[in-house]
């Protein structure tokens, strides 16, 4: 569940007009600054989650595959979590392997299951995330020589709470998120640059309950992978920032 909690960078007379004209039930209007807050701490979530996916098919993927592509800046940041995964290869023809063969193989599919707790610092304040992640996906392209790799699937998220504490105050927040994973294709060897193309689109819903009642609401996030470090990531069609792949973070329009 969503418990929203403002600490301290407020005013009585301002604490006073926020409870006042906020409904602490998610049915209710949210105002145009709780609404633009919402989506930027929904963003924010979606970014580690996303960077998080990109590891996963750089660096874990890559423990897999002989040749492993080299670890490079923004991702290779998994430690902090427990991650296991279960394999299957295909050839050509999409016939399952035994093993995989540096030949033959087409396509793996691979099961991630990550869960684990991080903090960090951010230019927003301090962000502190608590996962339990799982992912399905294939990846494909491997046969001859290999200049890049494309990447498919789904996802789902469940239970993953995030504590946000900024000028605002300290909030925490619980999500639950559906992703799916649509053609990422990631150049080959992995120093040689970032997610060239391809998107990664999440349904995620935010749980919330307050003295006088509770609800949620739901937000989509796309973030669209363009070859650079620093990329679109739109809420709901409407609202769009930069993701920056490198460090995390969200830049917003009007501090780009």
């Amino acid at each position: 569940m969503l418990n929203t909690r403002r600490l301290g960078g407020l005013g009585l007379a301002a604490a006073f007009m926020l409870i006042a004209g906020c409904s602490d039930n998610l049915n209710d209007p949210l105002s145009a600054a709780e609404e633009a807050e919402l989506n930027l701490d929904v963003a924010a979530y979606a970014a580690d989650a996303t960077v998080d996916d990109i590891a996963l098919m750089t660096d874990e993927a890559g423990q897999i595959l002989p040749g492993a592509p080299m670890r490079g800046p923004g991702f290779g940041r998994l430690s902090d979590y427990e991650v296991s995964r279960s394999v299957t290869f295909y050839d050509e023809g999409g016939a399952e392997m035994v093993a995989y063969d540096p030949l033959l193989t087409e396509a793996i599919n691979i099961v991630f299951d990550m869960s684990g707790s991080r903090s960090r610092v951010t230019d927003r304040g301090t962000v502190t995330h608590t996962v339990a992640r799982s992912r399905d996906m294939t990846v494909s392209g491997l046969l001859n020589e290999e200049t890049e790799r494309t990447w498919n699937g789904t996802g789902s998220s469940e239970s993953n709470s995030s504590i946000i504490s900024d000028e605002n105050g300290e909030r925490s927040y619980s999500f639950s998120a559906s992703t799916v994973i649509t053609d990422v294709v990631i150049p080959v060897p992995r120093g040689s640059g970032w997610p060239l193309s391809g998107t990664i689109e999440r349904t995620v819903t935010v749980e919330r309950e307050g003295p006088d009642g509770s609800g949620e609401r739901t937000r989509t996030v796309l973030v669209e992978f363009n070859g650079t470090h620093l990329v679109p990531i739109t809420i709901n069609n409407e609202v769009t920032y930069t993701l920056n792949l490198e460090t995390r973070e969200i830049i917003r329009p009007d501090s780009a």
